[in-house]
């Protein structure tokens, strides 16, 4: 696990200084200095209707998926608590974001994806984490998915909202499909994307 920390570290900090954005199978991660990207990934909305994007943050030895609000230079995260930083961000992007399709899911169901491309969300030691979002609120926002190697290990979706945690059994969770094209519907009470054979 310590070499899984390490990696993920690395990779941050080599993306983070080196490169703007590293392309993996039509999705990346860019540095977050309080703009807003054009290729960003909307994962929701606030309660005034405005974009929720999916941000990545280094707390610590974990790698956590945050959330970041339009117009706000923070991403905000679930630990204990809602944490916020403007420092070690990274914000999800992608040029065919109609790829990235939201799947709901249970914590007892995530392990059974065996066909589906999940979103990695970043690194948290004995836990694979996911991007998941859920409706809270009056608001759709994204958080980790903390999964373990067996169902009984997956603890569901965290985000954080108004100052606490908030922990979800069930929840969308972040796939990329390379063969999805745009087809639009109802889920979490923001547009989402299928798939289409």
């Amino acid at each position: 696990m310590y070499i899984k920390f390490v990696l993920a570290c690395a990779i941050f900090l080599y993306v983070h200084r080196f490169s703007d954005a590293l392309i993996i199978n039509g999705y990346y991660w860019r540095v977050f200095d309080g703009e807003i990207p054009h290729d960003a990934v909307i994962a929701g909305s606030d309660v005034n209707g405005l974009p929720v994007y999916i941000g990545q943050i280094l707390y610590g030895d974990k790698l956590l998926p945050a959330k970041i609000y339009y117009n706000d230079n923070k991403a905000y995260f679930a630990w204990g608590t809602e944490q916020s930083s403007d420092s070690n961000v990274k914000i999800l992007c992608s040029p065919t974001p109609e790829k990235l399709q939201w799947v709901k899911t249970k914590k007892n169901e995530v392990h059974m994806f065996i066909n589906k491309h999940l979103i990695s969300g970043g690194y948290e030691p004995s836990y694979t984490i996911y991007i998941g979002r859920s409706f809270y609120k009056g608001e759709t926002l994204p958080g980790r998915v903390r999964t373990g190697e067996r169902a009984s290990q997956n603890l569901g979706l965290y985000i954080s909202s108004i100052g606490k945690e908030i922990i979800f059994d069930s929840f969308e969770i972040l796939t990329y499909e390379p063969d999805a094209v745009e087809v639009t519907t109802e889920h979490c009470h923001k547009a989402a994307l299928l798939m289409h054979n």
